[in-house]
């Protein structure tokens, strides 16, 4: 992938490779979630709540009703 995006131009977002560590408020904010909520992979099938909002912004923007 790095470089087919060298070779066409593209960012690669396939991975990061950043050149600074980010916003100190940003990295903590992560350590706590990942201290204080669930941090493991969600079910294969995603979690209940998150398939309903997928499937509620479909009907409602494109007419698709799915379940």
């Amino acid at each position: 992938m790095s470089g087919l995006a060298r070779e066409t131009g593209a960012i690669n977002l396939g991975q990061g490779f950043p050149e600074w560590d980010g916003p100190e408020d940003v990295r903590r904010a992560a350590a706590d979630a990942v201290l204080s909520g669930p941090n493991q992979y969600p079910p294969t099938r995603g979690l209940p709540v998150l398939r309903e909002a997928v499937a509620e912004h479909y009907a409602r923007l494109q007419g698709i009703a799915l379940d």
